[in-house]
């Protein structure tokens, strides 16, 4: 399991549903597990169904007030419950979240399990109340105890993650099996996984199959991918290239892009389907625009070879751009621009001669350049190997990059454009920016570029731990990766390129071991005047734990 998402408990008043808290099931005593001897009165029992009333018309004013006069008269669970969700929300009173707490934890305390999930909802993300892990496991564990799907995600992430709880993998594994017998389609695929990578349990391909059916049958599209592939290899249930392709086809239709692939694939092959290249080439130009590269190369090759589509060498330039560089949306139409009808296909070899000063522009300001520093920029090699000096020079007779009109996408945000392109050439002179704060945006303008050894060139010397740092940031981590960091020892000295900011990113990194941040926390706490442990925790639960308070 990875992550878990769930939203608010609530006690709604303007649905249909039929439980233990809609209004035509409110009964002459407290609704709750521990049935709490203040019953309502017959006349308190009637303010509390007119508030029901008045909440299901939207006149949450009234409603709020209602329940506030029970409240005066007798301590049941159910009313407590709407009071803290009407100040939670804001619904007839100004929204104020510690009173929403308070409310929520009297309900709690008196066997309400909507209201200990959400008490362990707010000790986690500490809204209205101080931050306790503990009590955030230990009140979502009394509502997972009741029945409260929400609650056993969160005892089950706890466990994984070993958030207020010792970890303990196997413990997770019991509660999101719970989850999923409750009905939770993301606790069924993640059951599924768990089956099948053995995590939590022992792996077993038939148990995985008929977890992943169950979520893929709600309609989840990893889980229908999932089957797929089982069906495809024969893993957990008989080989069936037929049922293999129909279930691709459903995660395909909902917008995957490793389905549509294997779609086209199906389609290309003949597996499971009627061969048809043309609807292969379908499949495969709908998983390209969804950034799949293999889907790319195959959408290069039919453009090429005109398999399943009219041959364009113009489109075949443009879709092995977008192979060469996810990012590159500079050529959305390269016949136009380019003018690549008058391009031979011997034109793509030659773009290594270029010797000549390249001009880049941005709005700041020009950088010349030699072509010699740029060729290892995929995006720049591309534009020259375009024969740009056709249609874009200055007196000189210099080829001239004009990137301003999108300068926005290469710096997704309001910095010194120029400076880091400074810093960006600087770089590629042999020079590298002093500070981590300097490094980073030129590693994401590289990344943009397609320039793998500008950043190389920064991670060969950084630190250990700045390596992780900017790995982690590109989201460009493997496992072994993960590894190295995990077995950090607390007898590595700190360097200097490490700020606040790197180890924040650093502890709130899940794949990390639990033991490894503490060692990192510990070694480095003392290093800075403002204490980051409580930024820590809450960036932590956030980044490691995705459940969300909504409506």
């Amino acid at each position: 399991m990875q992550q878990a998402t769930s939203s608010l408990e609530a006690n709604k008043d303007n649905d249909n549903q039929q439980d233990s808290t809609s209004p035509s099931s409110h009964q002459s005593f407290p609704l709750n597990s521990n049935n709490v001897s203040n019953r309502r009165t017959t006349i308190t029992e009637e303010l509390f169904n007119r508030g029901v009333l008045y909440g299901k018309e939207k006149e949450y004013e009234k409603a709020f007030q209602c329940f506030m006069k029970v409240a005066e008269e007798c301590e049941c669970a159910d009313t407590q419950f709407k009071i803290a969700y009407y100040y939670h929300i804001g619904l007839g009173v100004e929204k104020d979240i510690r009173k929403a707490f308070e409310w929520y934890l009297k309900s709690a305390e008196n066997g309400f399990a909507k209201a200990q999930c959400n008490v362990g909802l707010l000790y986690r993300f500490a809204e209205g109340v101080e931050q306790n892990l503990p009590k955030a496991f230990e009140f979502h564990l009394r509502a997972a105890k009741q029945g409260i799907t929400t609650s056993m995600l969160a005892v089950a992430c706890s466990y994984e993650l070993g958030m207020g709880i010792m970890r303990d993998i196997s413990k997770s594994f019991e509660w999101l099996l719970k989850a999923a017998e409750n009905g939770d389609v993301g606790a069924q695929y993640y059951v599924g996984h768990a089956y099948e990578i053995g995590e939590g349990v022992e792996p077993d391909d038939t148990k995985s199959f008929e977890w992943y059916l169950k979520a893929a049958e709600q309609m989840d599209v990893r889980a229908q991918l999932a089957i797929g592939i089982s069906f495809y290899c024969g893993r957990g249930v008989t080989e069936n290239q037929r049922k293999s392709f129909e279930w691709f086809l459903k995660a395909a239709e909902q917008g995957d892009k490793s389905a549509q692939f294997y779609v086209g694939c199906a389609y290309d092959s003949g597996e499971g389907v009627e061969k048809n290249r043309y609807k292969a080439f379908e499949w495969y130009l709908k998983s390209a625009e969804n950034g799949h590269k293999d889907a790319q190369f195959n959408v290069v090759y039919a453009y090429e070879k005109g398999d399943g589509v009219e041959e364009c060498f113009s489109k075949t330039v443009f879709w092995l751009a977008k192979r060469l560089n996810g990012n590159f949306q500079f050529i959305e139409n390269p016949e136009e621009q380019f003018g690549l009808k008058d391009f031979l296909s011997e034109d793509l070899a030659h773009f290594e001669n270029i010797t000549e000063p390249v001009i880049v522009r941005f709005e700041e300001r020009d950088f010349t350049i030699s072509y010699e520093l740029l060729k290892h920029s995929k995006y720049f090699s591309t534009m020259l190997n375009l024969n740009w000096n056709r249609f874009n020079e200055n007196e000189n007779k210099h080829i001239v990059l004009d990137l301003r009109s999108i300068q926005s996408e290469i710096f997704q945000e309001q910095l010194d454009c120029s400076q880091i392109f400074e810093n960006y050439i600087n770089c590629l002179r042999g020079g590298l920016p002093t500070s981590c704060e300097m490094q980073l945006p030129v590693i994401y303008l590289a990344r943009y570029l397609g320039d793998d050894s500008c950043i190389l060139k920064i991670m060969k010397k950084s630190s250990l731990l700045m390596r992780y740092y900017f790995l982690f940031q590109l989201e460009s981590h493997t496992k072994l990766h993960v590894a190295l960091a995990s077995c950090f020892s607390s007898k590595l000295a700190p360097t200097r390129d490490l700020s606040e900011g790197v180890l924040e990113t650093l502890l709130v990194q899940s794949e990390l071991s639990w033991p490894a941040k503490e060692r990192i926390f510990g070694e480095y706490s003392q290093r800075f005047k403002t204490p980051i442990s409580l930024t820590f925790s809450k960036s932590f639960i956030i980044n490691n734990y995705d459940i969300k308070l909504n409506r």
